[in-house]
């Protein structure tokens, strides 16, 4: 389900647009901020797409409820280009995991729109079917704390301190559990399933050097050392191998 709130006119007329694009994902417009209107049960992923007026702080903070609330909802940010909206995105979105950002420009088509909404979808649906499966390990809490944080809640090129907070556990805490069970270094273990998401991204047809930049690692040659030294592939290869399966090599869990 795509569930809109957008106070801006013109947003509200380009999403009607790009409803029909989205290949028949269902598009509902919530008309208050009720945390439980986003719930649906019957719903295995949900994107809100919302355009933080008229009070970006105080949409800022319902937005950081409905994603601590349900892990499965998608939030996709559809801005005006407006200074102050754009002001407080910076300030407050890094505190947010996102699956995507759009400002508004004439550029801006309704078919682009769609075709951003739709990735933001598959690669939500994937990171939450990577995640069905790393719940079933037997992990210390710190650490299943942290690789939902990775999974379900940060942006693909977050810092590992960013997925830390998000985990809402201490990284010296981490360290000790993962130390005590024999696993990696927290921030070993989030570059692992970094990769997998990235791995999970060429599959659909990602550009290695785009897939270097969307998931942290800033160029292909660190990208490329980096998947080698984890799995023992290149990029290219870890695509076809698929992201379930280089789950499986991470230890058996």
């Amino acid at each position: 389900r795509v569930l809109t709130r957008l106070s801006d006119p013109a947003l509200a007329d380009l999403m009607s647009r790009a409803a029909p694009l989205l290949g028949g994902l269902p598009v509902l417009s919530l008309a208050s901020d009720d945390v439980a209107v986003v719930s649906d049960p019957d719903a295995e992923l949900a994107i809100v797409v919302h355009d933080l007026l008229p009070d970006p702080s105080a949409r800022f903070a319902w937005l950081r409820v409905v994603q601590q609330r349900f892990p499965a909802v998608c939030l996709f940010l559809l801005l005006p280009h407006r200074a102050e909206v754009l002001r407080q995105a910076v300030l407050h979105g890094a505190r947010l995991p996102l699956a995507g950002v759009e400002v508004w420009t004439p550029e801006l088509t309704a078919k682009a729109l769609a075709v951003r909404l739709k990735d933001a979808a598959s690669r939500r649906a994937e990171a939450l079917a990577l995640w069905q499966r790393v719940a079933t390990w037997h992990l210390p809490s710190p650490v299943r704390s942290l690789a939902e944080a990775e999974l379900c809640w940060a942006p693909p090129n977050a810092t590992l301190k960013q997925v830390v907070d998000l985990a809402g556990t201490g990284y010296e805490t981490m360290r000790r559990a993962a130390a005590k069970a024999g696993l990696p270094s927290p921030s070993r273990f989030v570059e692992k399933l970094r990769l997998v998401r990235a791995a999970a991204a060429l599959s659909t047809g990602m550009k290695v050097k785009l897939a270097a930049a969307e998931y942290g690692f800033h160029d292909r040659d660190r990208f490329e050392r980096r998947m080698r030294h984890h799995f023992g592939l290149t990029p290219t290869e870890a695509a076809r191998v698929g992201a379930r399966d280089l789950l499986a090599r991470l230890g058996g869990n």
